[in-house]
């Protein structure tokens, strides 16, 4: 570089055009879909219903379907279920009442929609013809002291297009594999052929193959476990020729680790001066699969721990004692713990024990 600064200068025009193309790029990319997570419904009566939106999908007319969801006492006070209102004889459930959920306690309501029984007035977006379109229902929960709770059901009745099942429960998925399963596409009763353009999904985690049989066709359906843990719910969108020309369904599963530890955490008050902590860990592998304890370890030389007979083969057990810990003193410690799961990520299970000042 000269002192006069040619150099430089010639050097100014190349970082911004540089600057520019980073920018361009960053505001090009677009952001990945994500899983959407199911509709929750927390209240003033301390109940979480889920789905508050119960789809029960495609339907052919005067059929019978069924389906259901989960209401949860998130409270920390009981709550009293005293009553359920249907809206009509279409609509049944099969629950004892009154019931009460203490706190923590989740119960399935099955819920019934018979479209042959259907009252007038059941339809809030009409179809094509009288026997189709959109059926929205509600059901009214009443808890103690005169407070409600609404779930809502839809199903779209269909002469043209069915998929079956509406919605495809693959249960618990450990992550890193990839749970199977299949569903069909048919023509609806006034139709004897369905041409279908495309059937594609909102999750990048799910892989589709087509399968035409006959007049129907059939949809191998994988998906593949990635983090976030929890409940996660995708669409699988099928673009044909029917009424409605891209009808949705659902895939519904909960991504589990591939072991977890349970209780994750040892915190405690050592109540008694003269007498150690003893816990008891249970290493559990969701899928049932027999493993082991590859590797086990603490940063602390106070805590010792020894692994303990099994009760079930999927699961290894774990005894941890912190010794006794004179006035004021504390513990806190990281156990580590490896298997043989592939996939599994190292747990760490924290360890923070306080002793009780003398009484």
């Amino acid at each position: 570089m000269t002192r006069d600064g040619t150099h430089r200068s010639a050097l100014i025009p190349l970082l911004v055009l540089l600057a520019g193309a980073l920018l361009g790029s960053c505001a090009k990319e677009e952001p990945k879909p994500r899983a959407k997570l199911e509709p929750t419904v927390p209240s003033a009566t301390g109940l979480t219903i889920r789905p508050a939106l119960l789809d029960l999908g495609l339907v052919a007319p005067g059929a019978y379907v069924e389906g259901s969801v989960r209401i949860r006492n998130d409270s920390p006070r009981d709550v009293e279920i005293e009553s359920l209102q249907v809206p009509c004889h279409c609509t049944t459930t099969a629950l004892d009442l009154p019931l009460t959920l203490t706190p923590g306690k989740e119960i399935t309501l099955p819920v019934q929609l018979d479209l042959s029984a259907l009252a007038n007035g059941g339809r809030a977006r009409p179809g094509p013809s009288p026997d189709t379109g959109v059926v929205e229902k509600e059901i009214i929960v009443r808890t103690g002291l005169g407070r409600e709770e609404t779930i809502r059901l839809e199903a779209t009745v269909s002469e043209e297009i069915l998929i079956e099942p509406f919605v495809l429960e693959l249960g618990r998925v450990v992550v890193g594999e990839t749970a199977l399963a299949e569903m069909v596409i048919s023509p609806g009763p006034a139709r004897e052929v369905l041409a279908i353009q495309d059937v594609v999904s909102d999750d990048p985690q799910v892989t589709i193959e087509r399968i035409p049989i006959g007049n129907e066709e059939l949809l191998a359906v994988g998906y593949r476990a990635i983090r976030p843990l929890g409940e996660r719910v995708a669409e699988i969108s099928v673009i044909s020729d029917a009424d409605p020309p891209r009808a949705t369904a659902r895939i519904r599963m909960q991504v589990v680790e591939a072991v977890a530890v349970q209780p994750s955490s040892i915190v405690s008050l050592q109540s008694f001066p003269n007498k150690p902590i003893v816990k008891e860990l249970r290493v559990v592998r969701p899928n049932r699969e027999p493993f082991e304890i590859t590797g086990l370890g603490t940063n602390s030389g106070r805590v010792s721990y020894e692994i303990v007979p099994p009760r079930v083969q999927n699961e290894q057990r774990i005894r941890v004692v912190v010794p006794v810990l004179p006035y004021p003193r504390e513990e806190q410690s990281v156990l580590l713990i490896d298997t043989d799961v592939p996939g599994a990520r190292r747990l760490e299970v924290p360890i923070h024990v306080r002793s009780r000042p003398p009484s």
